[in-house]
């Protein structure tokens, strides 16, 4: 009887793996469009689209339970591990990050690459905001930084470019391109804005003074940060942007795709 049970549970439980990985948009929404992918208009079609998804799913997709809402997103953890011997050897942990403002990227440009099978796009973002859990120590110039609590990081704007290649899957009568690799690239940063509570064991002088030299500052921290940033947020965004390509048959956001497959390598 338990070896009966055990073999109903597994196949109760490959049914539903099959049941997900064949889940996709039945019906096309009204927000996206077929973009021809070697017509001069590609760049102002795409831009919609993305916008679309971003605005239209900003709290989760229909029918895709493993997406949930864009904004907040989270953030397990953010690790940032300064050099010592630099000027500016921020050691930071970051855990339990909320990610608010995402919804609001707007798609300036778009491209597509046919070969190998792929598209590019810039991403304008205002008022971004980090808030979690944080632990820091290391210096600033001649300031000793140490301190742990709650953090909030905030940016007046950003400019992200994300870079994607994509592998063709057919499925029955629907095409579908599959994320095989997503490179994350901020490009611009400006307004940043750093709020440590509880810095320095909440020794009120020694806290304002080091805030002051991080905001200050903000704009060679941001070259310290900028390299943990990508990683944290592309991992995110390869996840998402996965999800959303391989629940949308391709044919609701391209028209004329080629028919080689993306080079793997």
């Amino acid at each position: 009887m338990k070896i009966q049970f055990i073999l109903i549970v597994l196949t109760l439980s490959w049914v539903n793996i099959e049941a997900e990985a064949g889940k996709f948009l039945s019906e096309k929404p009204n927000f996206l469009n077929p973009c021809s992918v070697r017509g001069a208009g590609f760049k102002n079609c795409f831009v919609n689209n993305m916008d679309g998804i971003l605005n239209e799913w900003r709290t989760g997709v229909p029918g895709l339970e493993s997406i949930g809402a864009i904004d907040p997103m989270d953030i397990n953890h953010i690790s940032i591990d300064g050099d010592p011997q630099s000027p500016m050897g921020i050691n930071l942990k970051l855990d339990d990050v909320k990610l608010s403002g995402i919804s609001g990227a707007r798609c300036s440009e778009a491209s597509f690459i046919t070969d190998p099978l792929g598209m590019s796009a810039l991403f304008d973002l205002s008022k971004i905001t980090m808030k979690g859990e944080y632990n820091i120590s290391g210096h600033i110039l001649e300031m000793p930084l140490e301190g742990n609590g709650q953090a909030v990081i905030s940016v007046d704007k950003i400019v992200v470019e994300l870079k994607i290649r994509f592998i063709r899957r057919q499925e029955k009568d629907n095409l579908f391109l599959d994320v095989e690799r997503l490179r994350l690239d901020i490009h611009e940063l400006s307004g940043l804005n750093l709020k440590f509570d509880n810095l320095f064991n909440g020794n009120s002088a020694q806290s304002t003074a080091a805030h002051k030299v991080l905001n200050e500052n903000s704009s060679t921290i941001f070259k310290v940060f900028r390299p943990s940033l990508n990683g944290a947020m592309g991992r995110l965004m390869k996840e998402y942007w996965s999800k959303i390509f391989a629940y949308i048959p391709a044919t609701y956001a391209f028209s004329d795709l080629p028919s080689v497959n993306a080079r793997r390598g």
